[in-house]
C-alpha cells in the first residue's frame, strides 16, 4: 500500500512540473524558434509547449515535434510521417533521396559537427554540415 501510494505521489509530481513549465502560446518562444516554425510549417498549428531547463519542446498539430536550444535554434525535429526537408542542406536531401528511394526522413538532430538523420527504414545516417554524407550509424 506505501508503494503504490509513493508511486501515485511520484506520477502526480511529474505530471505537475510538466504542467507548470507548458504553455500554448506560440509568442513565449524565442523569434528565431517561432520564424523558423512559421517559415517551414506555415500552415500547421501549435498543439503545446514546453520549456525545460530553458530548451523549448513544440509539438505542432500535424504531429511534428521541434526541439529548439535557449536561443531558439532548431536542435532536432521529428515526425513518424516524414518531416519538412526545405532547411537541411541540399546535399543531404538529395543523397537520401536518390539513395533510399523508398525511405524518407523521420528524424534529424544537429549539433556542432553533424547531422544525424533516421530514415522511415529505420537506418541512421551520419553528414557533415555542409550535407556530406560521412557514415552509416549502427
Amino acid at each position: 500500500m506505501k508503494k503504490t501510494f509513493l508511486l501515485l505521489v511520484c506520477v502526480a509530481s511529474m505530471v505537475f512540473a510538466v504542467a507548470c513549465n507548458k504553455t500554448d502560446d506560440k509568442d513565449k518562444l524565442p523569434a528565431v524558434a517561432s520564424d523558423f516554425i512559421s517559415t517551414y510549417w506555415p500552415q500547421a498549428s501549435i498543439g503545446s509547449v514546453v520549456k525545460d531547463e530553458g530548451e523549448y519542446k513544440v509539438f505542432l498539430n500535424e504531429g511534428t515535434h521541434i526541439e529548439f536550444d535557449r536561443k531558439g535554434n532548431w536542435e532536432e525535429v521529428n515526425n513518424i510521417h516524414g518531416i519538412v526537408t526545405a532547411f537541411l542542406p541540399a546535399a543531404l536531401t538529395q543523397y537520401t533521396g536518390a539513395t533510399y528511394t523508398s525511405a524518407f526522413i523521420v528524424s534529424v538532430s544537429k549539433d556542432k559537427r553533424k547531422y544525424e538523420v533516421e530514415l522511415s527504414n529505420h537506418l541512421d545516417l551520419e553528414f557533415d554540415l555542409q550535407g556530406n554524407f560521412l557514415r552509416i550509424d549502427d
